[in-house]
Formats: C-alpha cells, structure tokens, sequence
C-alpha cells in the first residue's frame, strides 16, 4: 500500500500536546483507496528514473518524488506493484528483460562515477520506455 506523507503541525501553547496530522487538500482517503497499477508504478519509475539520468544520484531514496508517492519497496514502483517476493516472475521487466538483473540497472548499481551512472540510467530508462 501506498504511504503517505503527513506534515505534523504542533500547537504553540504546549510542547506536550498531541501533533495534529494534516494532509493537503484531503488526498489521505484519495491516496488511500487508489491502487497502484502497472501502468501507474511504470510511469512513477520512468519519472524516478528521469531524474536519474539527469543528476547521476547513487541513492534513489534522494528522489524528490518519494515526497509525492510515498517510500516503496526497494525504492522502486515496480517491485511495489508486484510485492518484492514476487518480483522476477511477475515484473513488468519480465517477459522482454527477465527482470531488473538483466537491464542496464545492474550496471547502473555497480557504476562508480557519476558520468557512468548517467549513462546506465538513461540505458535503463530506455529500457523501461519499452515496456
């Protein structure tokens, strides 16, 4: 399930008073009841994975996204989609990449520099713009 974000607002007049969980424009009960789709966690990964390929990050919880979706598992909306456990026979990478040991991420988890990183994960966005 999708987490969400809460910002919590304290009152000035007790440090001890309970925090008041606020969500904007009431997206809680939206966010909760939505369900990720294949087509939903596929679009959340090539936006996470844009952003990749622009800044070269090592770290995908450094995403800015995550703020907008929530944390997922393995920091990643396809193993999200499919529960972690299921991952190889189930995720959308399967039936054209065998999964993501197979793509360009691998050489993207193992890259040491920064132009490297760029350049793995712009192979593995294009990878998932195939799917």
């Amino acid at each position: 399930m999708w987490k969400v974000r809460l910002e919590v607002v304290f009152s000035r007049r007790s440090p001890r008073e309970m925090p008041q969980y606020i969500l904007p424009d009431n997206k809680l009960e939206e966010m909760m009841t939505e369900k990720l789709t294949r087509k939903k966690a596929i679009s959340i990964s090539i936006e996470l994975w844009e952003w990749m390929a622009k800044y070269g990050s090592k770290d995908k919880s450094r995403w800015p996204g995550w703020e907008t979706y929530g944390k997922m598992d393995m920091a990643c909306a396809l193993c999200e989609y499919v529960g972690y456990d299921a991952c190889l026979p189930k995720c959308p990478l399967g039936p054209k990449f065998g999964g993501c040991e197979s793509t360009a991420y691998e050489d993207w988890a193992d890259a040491d520099t920064k132009y490297d990183r760029k350049t793995h994960a712009k192979a593995f966005l294009k990878q998932l713009k195939a799917i």
